[in-house]
């Protein structure tokens, strides 16, 4: 069988078996350079976290400030790490800042002002009304205290918080 090419179909074989020898050939890239990185990865922080009441307190006038609990971050394993608090979003109504809450006693009408504070804690709050810290350790106190000047009724006021590792 005799196959009859014309001239650019010769060269258009040619030059298309020479582009795949170039391919196959080695090509000179200069000095070789390598890097490595390893990826490591852990699971989510834990932390042990406790609010404690002052026990039963006295209803009636109560400046600006008192202490009615106390909170405590502790990371499990001591490492350094920031932190995060908030209230419970769907406890209590929020003040004119995150860390500001107005909650409710047992006895409908009864309200309690509180704010939760700690010299550690950053200048403002981020997204989700969390409170972060400013300084890394491996563990965090705060106070939870009277909002303003108030006269407290006698009730059970129910204040929850809410904690975790700040990654920012």
């Amino acid at each position: 069988m005799v196959h009859n090419f014309t001239k650019a179909t010769l060269a258009m074989l040619i030059l298309a078996g020479s582009v795949g020898i170039a391919n196959a050939a080695e090509v000179d890239l200069g000095t070789l350079a390598q890097a490595q990185a390893d990826l490591t990865f852990t699971g989510p922080a834990v932390i042990n976290f406790a609010v404690a009441s002052k026990g039963i307190m006295q209803s009636g006038n109560t400046p600006a400030n008192t202490v009615f609990a106390t909170g405590t971050i502790d990371h499990i394993g001591g490492a350094n790490a920031l932190y995060a608090v908030r209230f419970e979003p769907s406890r209590g109504t929020q003040g004119t800042m995150p860390n500001e809450r107005v909650v409710d006693g047992t006895v409908s009408g009864n309200k309690l002002n509180v704010m939760f504070t700690a010299p550690t804690f950053a200048s403002g709050p981020v997204a989700g009304g969390w409170w972060p810290t400013h300084t890394a350790a491996p563990n965090f106190s705060f106070s939870v205290e009277s909002d303003g000047a108030q006269t407290i009724k006698p009730d059970t006021y129910g204040v929850v918080l809410q904690a975790a590792v700040y990654n920012p």
